[in-house]
């Protein structure tokens, strides 16, 4: 099944304050438009465990159906560095 939507996050670990936090969301319709933007830093889920690629991708999931309310599968879902992201938002904004 083909996801309606994509997500790319550039996500970290807070282990002092015990959260996971996103630098940059976007979320990407079917056709590689720019839907919704999240900015950050901010906390999106309690680190309850290890950051692993896995868990990332749970708590981004988590983040987007709640502040967006977009249904979205972890396959459709991209981890990524925070520079290469956001050079890849400038790209779609501006072309």
């Amino acid at each position: 099944m083909k996801s309606k939507y994509r997500v790319y996050a550039s996500v970290y670990s807070a282990p002092d304050a015990g959260h996971v936090k996103a630098q940059l969301i976007v979320v990407l319709d079917s056709k590689g438009k720019v839907v919704e933007t999240l900015p950050g830093p901010v906390t999106i889920a309690p680190l309850i465990q290890r950051l692993t690629q896995k868990f990332a991708k749970e708590c981004v999931q988590s983040a987007v159906e709640t502040w967006f309310e977009i249904e979205v599968s972890l396959d459709s879902i991209k981890l990524m560095p925070y520079q290469r992201l956001g050079k890849m938002l400038f790209k779609l904004e501006n072309r």
